[in-house]
């Protein structure tokens, strides 16, 4: 929960599935007041860490002071939830709220991606159960053993350039489907990019742990609660 916060308050951020530190982003300047106007309308460049919405708009959460700028629909330039990006702040005209266009992804958050199968004859998809999420584009033939509905996980192949192109994946796994509280947990740390599976060596210390007798001295036995 720490690391998520200190992520989305632009103090680190995950890259190839390590957490570094986050580079100081200069604050987005601002002309002075008798500036010309062509120079006030200048975009300011600021980076932070892009949030979409199912509806198709967006903001970016900036570096330092927490503050976020509206990203409009189709001005994402192919940024993903959760990826960290830079911007063009720009204030939207005949109004005094900023604007903001995502001019480069500087580093992506997601390499898998959970979602229901939509075949046709020609081509497979995967629509994300994350609706902030756009549809996986998974190739021309359905995956060998999974059909129409079927719920799986799937890898990143490729990333869009801009909001008109399509993710490219490839299906890593077709995963059960139930309402129980422990899928439902399954889903959120794997929406968060959390492997769900443990190691070998922490499953070896678990069952070390479990053959240990268990002392009552100085504890309450509360496991009928």
């Amino acid at each position: 929960r720490l690391l998520l916060e200190m992520e989305r308050g632009g103090e680190i951020m995950l890259r190839n599935r390590r957490y570094v530190l986050a580079a100081p982003a200069a604050a987005p300047a601002r002309e002075p007041a008798d500036a010309p106007d062509e120079a006030r309308r200048r975009p300011a460049i600021a980076e932070g860490l892009y949030l979409a919405h199912r509806r198709g708009f967006g903001f970016v959460e900036l570096d330092g002071p927490r503050r976020s700028v509206f990203v409009p629909p189709g001005q994402a330039g192919g940024a993903l939830d959760g990826d960290r990006v830079r911007i063009a702040i720009r204030q939207e005209r005949g109004g005094t709220r900023d604007v903001g266009e995502v001019v480069a992804v500087l580093a992506r958050f997601r390499e898998r991606v959970r979602g229901h199968l939509e075949l046709s004859r020609r081509e497979a998809w995967l629509v994300p159960i994350n609706e902030k999420l756009p549809t996986v584009f998974l190739g021309t033939a359905a995956p060998e053993g999974l059909r129409q509905g079927d719920l799986a996980e799937a890898r990143f192949t490729g990333y869009p350039q801009d909001d008109e192109e399509a993710p490219a994946g490839e299906v890593l796994r077709r995963i059960a489907e139930d309402d129980s509280p422990e899928r439902i947990i399954d889903h959120i740390l794997a929406d968060h990019q959390f492997e769900p599976e443990f190691s070998p060596q922490a499953l070896e210390e678990a069952a070390r742990a479990a053959r240990r007798p268990i002392s009552a001295r100085g504890r309450e036995d509360l496991r009928e609660l």
